[in-house]
């Protein structure tokens, strides 16, 4: 796992609190990662993100540690959200940082009748477009725009999904079939008209 990356996927809203909180437990060494983006020069009274913090002084009770002031009175997800995308803004200024969802990405695909979204080669860019719409109705609008199924057919997989990339965008679900426990879902790309079959076992 990129910790610095998940930080940022936080800050930016891909990653739901829930999901970052259990990262954390499990990845102990996103602690580290988050520790190094506290300026060197944050105990100088000039020091720029002291102004861009509201809770110095919380940090500073704390010996500016990160881990510490989040755990001081029990982990609370938006006092951590806070912290962090103070954090990340300070050191990326040209990231956007949107405050996550309180649900999971799965958990809100589920909601939407569209938990057949999903694979790790359109995962970023399917957090990037539920981070940015925070209406329901556009946002299920939206996906259904960006992962298009031929006849509103939609892939029924009978493992996780694994919706193909095409060239410039995800690519265009046509058909399944299947022979015993084995399943072909076939796409297309709607750049290059090229085939792509995703073979799955039940």
């Amino acid at each position: 796992m990129d910790f610095l990356n998940e930080i940022i996927g936080y800050a930016e809203g891909k990653i739901s609190h829930e999901e970052f909180e259990n990262d954390l437990s499990i990845h102990p060494e996103i602690w580290n990662e988050m520790q190094k983006l506290v300026p060197a020069d944050i105990s100088n009274e000039d020091c720029a993100f002291r102004k861009m913090f509201g809770n110095v002084q919380g940090l500073e009770t704390n010996n500016y540690s990160v881990k510490s002031f989040l755990l001081a009175f029990s982990y609370n997800p938006l006092t951590a959200y806070g912290l962090i995308s103070a954090l990340v803004k300070y050191n990326y200024p040209s990231i956007e940082c949107h405050e996550p969802r309180n649900e999971t990405a799965a958990d809100l695909l589920e909601k939407l009748n569209l938990d057949y979204i999903g694979g790790f080669e359109i995962d970023d860019m399917l957090r990037t477009i539920i981070s940015k719409e925070p209406s329901r109705i556009r946002l299920k609008k939206r996906l259904k725009q960006v992962f298009p199924c031929r006849n509103n057919k939609h892939p029924n997989w009978v493992q996780e999904p694994e919706w193909p990339m095409g060239t410039l965008s995800p690519m265009r679900f046509v058909s399944q079939s299947h022979e015993g426990d084995l399943f072909r879902y076939v796409f297309e790309d709607l750049d290059t008209g090229e085939l792509r079959t995703v073979i799955q076992l039940a």
